[in-house]
């Protein structure tokens, strides 16, 4: 169902730099910790927007300093 959902978030970020809009937001934390999980199986070659929207917030200062938590 995740899956299908990141799948589905294509549609809407062909016109929208983020998941719930202009802004970033608690929508993208909770999409990208999704598509983090799901990283290996996503057919990114697939979704050009997801794929903007994945490298964008993946290079946010908050979320590098974030993930050095997990490292």
């Amino acid at each position: 169902m995740a899956m299908a959902a990141l799948a589905e978030s294509e549609r809407f970020l062909e016109s929208t730099p983020f998941m719930a809009g202009d802004e970033f937001s608690l929508a993208d934390i909770s999409a990208f910790t999704i598509a983090s999980a799901f990283r290996e199986d996503l057919q990114w070659a697939s979704h050009p927007a997801l794929t903007r929207w994945f490298e964008a917030v993946s290079m946010r200062p908050a979320v590098i300093n974030g993930l050095k938590a997990f490292a």
